[in-house]
């Protein structure tokens, strides 16, 4: 019969100082995992609101410039404004919606200025009765003539800003539209 070999002592397994270093190594690993992991969950709907804000921005201004330059042009777009001897365009005080107009009867760009509203429920969620993915956010309009033009009052910058649920601050989306 054959007598069992001795085993050396590094042969007989871990010793408790190899355990608890091993131990102390994984658990690094996994605060250092779990923390990418939070930060990936907390910013994962990111792509979602930037996306809505785009899409607010965009809708507004195309909005906007589908509409006359001017209060002069209404009507036919052929009356144009601006320096003598042309009818002279709206004040820039004066820049902002006429008396008894509301959004949906808004005829030119600069009845847009100081609109701030939230968003109100888009037509998709309205057809289809599903809860508006819109909810909460906000946006605001202004238009003002480019002092660039020297005074002739022939650009309009429009800047629409949205401002998404919870943020502190907007994002605007600018255009220009001329008085050609």
């Amino acid at each position: 019969m054959k007598v069992p070999a001795v085993l050396s002592p590094r042969q007989q397994g871990a010793t408790m100082l190899e355990l608890v270093i091993t131990i102390v190594i994984i658990s690094i690993a996994m605060t250092a995992l779990v923390g990418a992991f939070s930060f990936s969950i907390r910013h994962s709907a990111d792509v979602m609101w930037q996306s809505r804000t785009a899409y607010l921005g965009q809708a507004y201004l195309e909005e906007i410039l589908s509409r006359e330059f001017d209060e002069v042009m209404v009507g036919g777009g052929t009356n144009y404004c601006g320096a003598a001897p042309l009818v002279a365009c709206t004040a820039a005080a004066n820049l902002g919606p006429d008396a008894g107009e509301a959004r949906a009867t808004f005829d030119d760009v600069d009845d847009y200025n100081g609109l701030n509203n939230e968003v109100a429920m888009v037509t998709i969620a309205a057809e289809t009765g599903l809860a508006n993915p819109y909810a909460g956010y906000r946006v605001s309009v202004t238009v003002a003539y480019d002092n660039a033009t020297n005074g002739n009052d022939m650009l309009k910058i429009i800047t629409v800003t949205v401002t998404p649920p919870g943020a502190a601050l907007g994002y605007p989306f600018s255009a220009v539209k001329g008085n050609f």
